[in-house]
């Protein structure tokens, strides 16, 4: 059955229902496209949970949360916008809930969901402070390590809305990689992999009645045009990592000068395979002559895996897994000293 749906602006929308799920015709911007059980996080004066509510079939599986601690201060800092947005939401049934730190969600006992939403996330700057990017990052990994806690199956979703060139991945705005909120290390370090990249549609938003608002006390908004929602899976085989980041290392034995190098270069690739890896190239680029008839071996490394998130800690680890080893399966006493040293990721 088809229902004609008409926005909070007066544009309209066709809806195909069937089996109790409704399913957007094209004019239903992809962030609204939602079904199951939602979870809205930080949702500012929640004009975004009540332009989902308006199309999320029963409205009642929606949960928006706010960080402010009661609906008073949340009218004192959103006062052009919230109250007819709580009204609205309570009227369809949606839950509000005030309070809620994103990254500790999994502490409130919301129960189970199949999506979760947090859209344009900004830790609070610090007057005066330095290195403002990494309180950013902190936000992301603290709420990806909570929020995770809280998917119903392995299909379910967290998605991540920011403004261009924030995410750092390899599908968004040219920037350099340390200048960037680095989304997709700070998502795999709770086991989420990055499987779907698509465009925020801000106008076609707006008409459904969600205005990115950066601006508390103010009825302004940010600019938000251009910006990636990204999409985040629980790792498993059926949800790959989408654009696999690729690692650089060097691995460093010292040996017996006797030693055959392919017979370590074998032990290598016996372990990287093991851990679920892939081996772009994988060669030995020094040999070093020491004292007591020892030689010091370096082999140099590209990792990248789709089925496991990988970020940087994770790959020097993987690293360490493989010399300690290959060290304690060698009988022969040929490896006498490992040591393992990192370059910088690719």
């Amino acid at each position: 059955m088809r229902y004609l749906l008409k926005t909070v602006t007066g544009c309209t929308a066709w809806i195909q229902c069937s089996v109790g799920m409704c399913e957007a015709r094209s004019v239903l911007p992809r962030l609204l496209q939602m079904s199951g059980r939602v979870l809205v996080l930080g949702d500012g004066d929640l004009s975004f949970s009540r332009a989902l509510s308006n199309v999320l079939e029963p409205p009642s599986h929606l949960t928006a949360t706010v960080l402010e601690e009661d609906q008073d201060l949340l009218l004192q800092r959103y006062p052009w916008t919230a109250w007819e947005n709580i009204v609205q939401l309570r009227e369809r049934g949606a839950r509000i809930i005030f309070g809620i730190d994103a990254t500790r969600v999994h502490l409130d006992n919301l129960g189970l969901f199949d999506k979760i939403i947090f859209n344009f996330p900004q830790a609070p700057p610090l007057p005066k402070k330095r290195n403002q990017i990494q309180r950013h990052r902190a936000l992301l990994a603290d709420t990806f390590a909570s929020a995770h806690r809280l998917l119903s199956s392995r299909w379910s979703e967290i998605l991540v809305s920011l403004k261009a060139g924030q995410g750092g991945t390899a599908l968004d705005l040219h920037r350099d990689y340390g200048n960037t909120w680095q989304i997709e290390e700070m998502a795999a370090q709770s086991g989420l992999a990055l499987v779907e990249v698509f465009r925020v549609e801000v106008g076609l938003l707006e008409s459904f009645g969600y205005v990115p608002g950066g601006y508390r006390l103010s009825s302004r908004s940010f600019p938000a045009d251009r910006s990636l929602c990204h999409v985040f899976r629980l790792a498993s085989e059926e949800s790959k990592v989408l654009s696999p980041r690729r690692f650089q290392r060097d691995i460093n034995l010292t040996c017996q000068l006797d030693c055959p190098p392919q017979r370590v270069l074998d032990q290598v690739v016996r372990l990287l395979q093991a851990s679920r890896v892939e081996i772009d190239f994988l060669q030995l680029v020094d040999v070093f002559h020491r004292e007591k008839d020892l030689k010091s071996l370096t082999y140099r490394v590209e990792l990248w895996s789709e089925r496991v998130p990988l970020y940087r800690a994770l790959v020097s680890r993987l690293v360490r897994g493989i010399v300690e080893p290959i060290y304690a399966q060698d009988s022969s006493g040929d490896l006498e000293e490992l040591k393992e040293s990192k370059r910088g990721d690719i």
